[in-house]
């Protein structure tokens, strides 16, 4: 009888060896996995990633609408990297003639950054673009509602960007331009 309870121990124990431990090995890694992409790169790390690097490259190259893009990439990977939305705010604000895009990458710096020494300067680029806006427009209006209508809230996930050229020249036709 002892042996037949041994036996029947030995078995359960294989059986769960062989059943149970994959499955809890998966789940150890799911898990790990999970957690370091939810664990922001350091700004340091982000300036080595391979398309910011390339937006600068491009930037240099005035290649401004691709530089553009490689930001956007670069941003989709890693969403608070502070200076790459600095450097797609000035971008979009100096050389690619979106006031909007500018005021959205602008207001999400210094949300990223809000003890930033350049803070003061980021909002003169701010008031900057809102100008720029009304000059393009000939409309004074409050530039949060535009934003609104464009969608370019705080939270507005990587992929609507590709749709932001597009509903900003439906904006200027509704505008009458």
């Amino acid at each position: 009888m002892e042996t037949t309870l041994t036996s029947q121990r030995v078995h359960v124990e294989a059986l769960i060896t062989r059943r149970f431990l994959p499955f809890a090995l998966m789940v150890m890694l799911a898990v790990s996995t999970a957690c370091e992409r939810s664990t922001p790169m350091s700004d340091a790390t982000a300036e080595q990633e391979v398309n910011y690097l390339r937006a600068k490259k491009l930037d240099e190259q005035q290649d401004f609408q691709a530089a553009a893009e490689f930001y956007k990439k670069t941003l989709s990977v890693n969403p608070d990297f502070a200076k790459a939305h600095l450097e797609l705010g000035l971008l979009s604000d100096e050389k690619l003639g979106d006031p909007i895009a500018a005021i959205y990458h602008y207001r999400r710096y210094l949300e990223l950054r809000p003890d930033s020494e350049k803070r003061q300067l980021v909002e003169d680029f701010i008031e900057r673009a809102k100008l720029s806006l009304v000059a393009i427009t000939g409309k004074n209006f409050q530039v949060d509602e535009v934003a609104k209508w464009r969608g370019l809230i705080q939270n507005t996930p990587p992929d609507a960007f590709a749709r932001r050229s597009n509903d900003w020249q439906r904006f200027l036709n509704f505008m009458g331009h």
